[in-house]
């Protein structure tokens, strides 16, 4: 068996076929009562209108059924984005993982949603969560050979390294501002001081100027007694 029908097999293990998936699921309904039947069959099949009857009024929008799977990862595994979407409008913590460590954003990934995967990602989706088997979101989609929400996952990871960029840029940047008022703030301080220095000269000239009258008085008086 190659390494690849190894993970594969895992993956069967921890995501059964959609007939299984099935199964559980009516298994799971049958110990519901009529309206959360209602409200989890509704994700499971698209029926928004419905879903808006009985979510936020009814039913939290974290609800979960008796194996701990929510309507959100009803709604993201198969596929129904305007009711994932609603569901995140209401309040869906986008993160919520069942019994087995699953988030809507594993479910979505190994159905090959790639419209809810990007979705949950907009909405703060962690692809970096790790299942009760040791598995991420981004496990899954290489072993399940799923381009496309791989490349997502992929994009979601560059934008990331690029904000963390912008950000240290961000940091730089505000550091020379700092630095900036800073320098501002000691030309201020130097202007004031040279304008008082301007002041002082000017008194002192002023000054200068009365002695040197006083000066040219008693000169001029010299003068005179002199030719007489």
């Amino acid at each position: 068996m190659s390494i690849y029908e190894e993970k594969k097999k895992c993956c069967e293990l921890l995501y059964p076929a959609n007939d299984a998936t099935n199964e559980a699921t009516n298994e799971a309904t049958n110990e519901l009562s009529e309206d959360e039947e209602t409200v989890t069959e509704s994700a499971r099949n698209g029926h928004l209108e419905c879903l808006k009857q009985l979510v936020p009024s009814k039913f939290d929008s974290n609800f979960q059924d008796s194996n701990t799977f929510s309507v959100l990862q009803y709604a993201s595994a198969c596929g129904y984005v305007d009711c994932l979407k609603y569901l995140l409008s209401c309040g869906a913590n986008v993160n919520l993982l069942d019994k087995k460590k699953r988030s809507a954003l594993h479910d979505a990934v190994y159905y090959g949603r790639s419209d809810c995967v990007v979705e949950l990602m907009k909405n703060g989706a962690d692809w970096s969560l790790v299942n009760n088997r040791g598995y991420t979101p981004r496990n899954i989609a290489v072993w399940e050979d799923y381009d496309q929400s791989l490349t997502i996952l992929q994009g979601r990871d560059k934008c990331k390294a690029y904000f963390e960029q912008l950000e240290w840029k961000g940091v730089l940047l505000s550091d020379v501002e700092d630095q900036l008022k800073e320098i501002r703030v000691d030309h201020k301080e130097t202007v004031e001081n040279l304008k008082d220095e301007v002041v002082k000269c000017k008194e002192e000239i002023e000054t200068n100027r009365k002695v040197m009258e006083e000066m040219q008085k008693k000169l001029d008086t010299a003068l005179e007694l002199l030719r007489l």
